[in-house]
């Protein structure tokens, strides 16, 4: 049975490590240029950021997150535009690497039921990022209107409750994704992550290792090559791919009709599947290297 899952975040008290009236960058002893409340609330992060939200980087190297920043604060985002339309950075320049420093962004979005629901409805992204080269590491994205985080790559991220993806970049390495209103990581490359309870589908991507989707709205995992990944409890299918090695597939879609298949592929190499809702548990048309179909070898 699909679980459902709602998401209670903490709201803490945020920081600012800087003063208002400061006009320019705020540089670390380290040369990194550091961000909080307070700097997106002045402006002059960079040359191009003005005051409120979103802080604007407008040139590549080293950001730092000192505190956490949070878009539902009235007072930092311009006049009459609400929280959920709201986007706390965008990136404007490649090159940039942004620590999170263990920080979160946090916007005013509540996913829950079954299936998920996120309001309220919006646009705004927690981290704007699509240029070429911009790395995002180190904390977490929530409650935003659209999107957690859009970047080139991201590491050791927690994305949840926003109305979007958590995360679509190009590589995402020991990621979470967790209660998104769509697909909870969409990128190329997936390494070491894990989706949960996102409503349209756990990992889109070309290729996805080391990584569990759990109790996810429709597919856990689609993609070409997926080797050493865990898929329970989806909606629809376990996992899709041209290519599966070395994972498993257990309960999923276990109330639907058959033909919802635990491993769907052309060549299957390895793996284990059961419980799923759709015989046989492995459909592939290359089922190779001890599979393994509720407890037994594949037929």
């Amino acid at each position: 049975m699909h679980r459902q899952f709602a998401i209670d975040w903490k709201r803490g008290v945020l920081s600012a490590a800087v003063l208002l009236g400061l006009t320019g960058p705020v540089y670390a002893v380290s040369g990194v240029i550091e961000i909080n409340q307070a700097r997106a609330k002045a402006g002059g992060v960079t040359p191009a950021d003005t005051p409120l939200f979103p802080v604007t980087i407008s040139q590549p190297g080293s950001y730092r997150l000192t505190g956490n920043l949070d878009v539902t604060d009235a007072a930092a985002r311009p006049s009459g535009r609400a929280a959920e339309n709201t986007t706390a950075i965008l990136v404007d320049a490649p090159f940039v690497t942004i620590d999170l420093n263990g920080f979160h962004i946090q916007g005013p979005v509540y996913c829950s039921g079954s299936p998920l629901t996120c309001s309220p409805a919006g646009v705004g992204r927690g981290i704007d990022g699509s240029k070429w080269g911009v790395t995002i590491t180190n904390g977490s994205v929530h409650g935003m209107g659209g999107d957690g985080v859009v970047a080139w790559q991201v590491e050791k991220v927690l994305a949840g409750n926003n109305g979007g993806d958590g995360i679509r970049a190009q590589t995402a390495i020991g990621c979470m994704a967790q209660a998104n209103g769509r697909v909870g990581i969409w990128v190329k490359t997936v390494t070491g992550c894990t989706a949960i309870a996102n409503r349209v589908g756990g990992i889109e991507a070309t290729t996805v290792s080391s990584s569990t989707a759990e109790s996810n709205g429709g597919i856990g995992i689609r993609a070409k090559t997926v080797t050493g990944c865990t898929a329970i409890a989806n909606g629809d299918r376990g996992i899709e791919a041209t290519t599966v090695s070395s994972s498993t597939a257990g309960d999923n879609c276990a109330s639907c009709v058959s033909g919802i298949h635990g491993i769907f592929g052309e060549t299957v190499t390895g793996c284990q599947a059961s419980n799923n809702g759709g015989a046989p548990q492995i459909h592939a048309a290359g089922i190779t290297g001890q599979n393994i179909c509720n407890g037994v070898a594949c037929p």
